[in-house]
């Protein structure tokens, strides 16, 4: 999601969930600048407290010049709301990103389940990985390949009543386990 000022001295601004983390970028354009930039959190879009601070003088080179937060402490299973407050310059737009605290490398929810379930994971370099789910007698009972998502739904309609195990794996990240229990 991308975020302007009304003088177009921002370039853009992003958030993105990086495993128990969430890393807030943006850029200033080249020959713009401002004095110090204020990164903001809200939790209902409204109501923004400063979470972090940069002093001095932001851009003015003639490059675009990026900047990057760490919020380690994003509000769990909330929608955070980001902006950056450009001293001088104004707010940026409002970027969102909802936060689910990964457990062992992933989290699923609901579980148990008997609709549906959404596996989420930290595959924020957007590695291709394979998911296979093996049913309650140990046999494989679905396969999806090329997955590049950080999200996967999952529709348990044809599921049994039962614990299901699954496995994401990739060659570029270690495996990650996990149990689903359909009712």
């Amino acid at each position: 999601m991308f975020g302007q000022l009304q003088n177009d001295i921002l370039e853009y601004l992003n958030a993105v969930q990086k495993g128990n983390v969430v890393e807030i970028n943006f850029a200033i354009r080249g020959g713009a600048s401002c004095q110090g930039a204020e990164l903001q959190r809200s939790q209902d879009g409204i109501h923004f407290t400063a979470i972090d601070f940069i002093p001095g003088v932001c851009g003015g080179s003639e490059y675009t010049e990026v900047y990057a937060f760490t919020d380690e402490q994003p509000f769990e299973y909330h929608t955070n709301h980001y902006r950056i407050e450009l001293g001088g310059q104004g707010t940026s737009d409002i970027v969102a990103i909802h936060f689910v605290r990964l457990e062992e490398g992933y989290r699923i929810f609901p579980n148990p389940s008997s609709d549906w379930a959404v596996i989420r994971f930290d595959n924020t370099s957007v590695q291709p990985y394979t998911l296979q789910v093996y049913g309650p007698s140990g046999k494989l009972w679905e396969r999806a390949a090329d997955i590049q998502s950080s999200e996967i739904y999952m529709d348990l309609s044809s599921y049994s009543a039962g614990i299901y195990i699954f496995q994401l794996t990739s060659s570029a990240a270690p495996t990650i386990t996990g149990r689903l229990i359909v009712q």
